[in-house]
């Protein structure tokens, strides 16, 4: 028989711990979590957003859009000039001398005296301007560099594909020149070679549109003039041999 002191013995389920777990067989612990080695980025502080309105200067601004205009207008402008002239851009007048005589020519010593008459046409090449000529100045030359003689000239003008005819009075009275010129005109008689420069400000117009002001250059070389013999005692004279002759033209 059994010890009637001993508790009877309990069936059915076994009672279950307190916190819903079974305990942990003898001699061990409950698992504790592993420290992860993934590397995470620290988290990104808060971004501070400066409310405050920023300050601008009315006044730099209106200068710099004035700047900007200015800029835009100057460059239009540039355009707007290089396009008329590319289009109503003219041409070099043209010059020719006509004739060109010589009277009461006496080389005495180194001394000349005598009178030159020039009659030259100035041609205008160009189809939309106008041309103004004034300040216009003519020059004999002997060996293209001794100045014997200088006139001034009427100014004219010239409308579009015209031709103007003018000339020019030289006169020398017991001018002095070197002894090379003497050598060279006796050794060159009876033709003694004449150059004629003239010089002229010459203004475009076209309609309403006027252009600068140029200056025009002209050099007539190498004008033949057969005088006959000239001697201290006599007096020559004589024209242009050769024909009309183009003169060399160019602006400034």
């Amino acid at each position: 028989m059994g010890d009637p002191t001993r508790p009877p013995p309990v069936t059915g389920y076994p009672a279950h711990p307190p916190n819903g777990y079974p305990p942990p067989p003898a001699g061990t612990a409950y698992p504790y979590a592993q420290p992860s080695t993934a590397f995470t980025y620290p988290q990104p502080g808060n971004y501070y957003i400066n409310n405050t309105d920023v300050y601008t200067n009315p006044r730099r601004i209106f200068l710099r859009r004035v700047l900007l205009v200015l800029v835009a207008c100057f460059v239009i402008a540039m355009v707007v000039g290089m396009v008329l002239w590319v289009i109503f851009r003219p041409k070099v007048p043209e010059v020719r001398v006509d004739s060109l005589s010589v009277s009461n020519f006496n080389l005495s010593s180194n001394f000349l005296s005598a009178n030159w008459d020039l009659k030259f046409t100035v041609r205008n090449p160009t189809k939309r301007f106008s041309l103004y000529y004034d300040d216009i100045y003519a020059s004999v030359y002997y060996g293209h560099s001794m100045l014997l003689a200088w006139t001034s000239v009427a100014p004219f003008s010239q409308d579009s594909y015209r031709e103007t005819a003018s000339k020019a009075t030289f006169s020398a009275a017991s001018t002095f020149v070197d002894n090379w010129v003497v050598e060279g005109i006796n050794k060159a008689n009876p033709t003694v070679e004449f150059d004629v420069l003239m010089l002229a400000r010459v203004r475009f117009k076209a309609g309403s549109w006027r252009a600068r002001g140029r200056y025009l250059r002209a050099y007539c070389r190498d004008l033949n003039v057969r005088l006959g013999n000239h001697t201290a005692h006599s007096l020559s004279s004589g024209n242009l041999v050769g024909g009309p002759k183009q003169c060399q033209v160019r602006l400034s």
